[in-house]
């Protein structure tokens, strides 16, 4: 669900804009704001809502993940028939920060976190017994930069 990061500083001049939106699986917002003449800060992130609200585009990714999902009894080759239920939601956010230091040295900061947690329940009967599993991962990236860009004017 989470998506591939790329991660860039703009040089570009920035004037101050937010948004906010969601789609079927996710709320997000972004903000670019001066903070001074000279600098400038970006925050966004989003977070699905999956673990809430079973959207058609998430109940139709589940399906896809989830189709060959097929317990096996190793010892005499039968399918062994259980009940699944899944929680999964993601969240990242990331912050950007650029300072002018002077008119040809600037300051870049970026810092980056993402979280995937997936929640799977498994049950089954078996001797009018009910045997319960439960399964939990969890990924938990953090990344950062601190860039210092100095442009060398040589006088000829």
């Amino acid at each position: 669900m989470s998506s591939t990061v790329c991660i860039s500083t703009a040089n570009d001049n920035i004037e101050n804009t937010s948004s906010i939106g969601f789609n079927m699986l996710n709320l997000d917002f972004n903000t670019k704001q001066k903070t001074s003449e000279k600098s400038t800060l970006e925050i966004s992130g989003r977070r699905s809502y999956t673990d809430f609200v079973d959207s058609p585009t998430y109940k139709n990714y589940k399906k896809r993940i989830f189709q060959n999902t097929e317990v096996t009894n190793l010892s005499n080759n039968q399918n062994i028939d259980f009940n699944s239920s899944e929680k999964f939601y993601f969240y990242d956010a990331s912050v950007q920060f650029k300072q002018e230091i002077k008119e040809n040295t600037t300051l870049f900061a970026n810092f980056i976190t993402i979280s995937n947690q997936l929640d799977l329940n498994q049950s089954k009967e078996e001797n009018n017994t009910l045997i319960e599993r439960n399964s939990f991962l969890t990924q938990q990236s953090l990344g950062g930069s601190l860039v210092f860009k100095y442009k060398l004017e040589l006088d000829e």
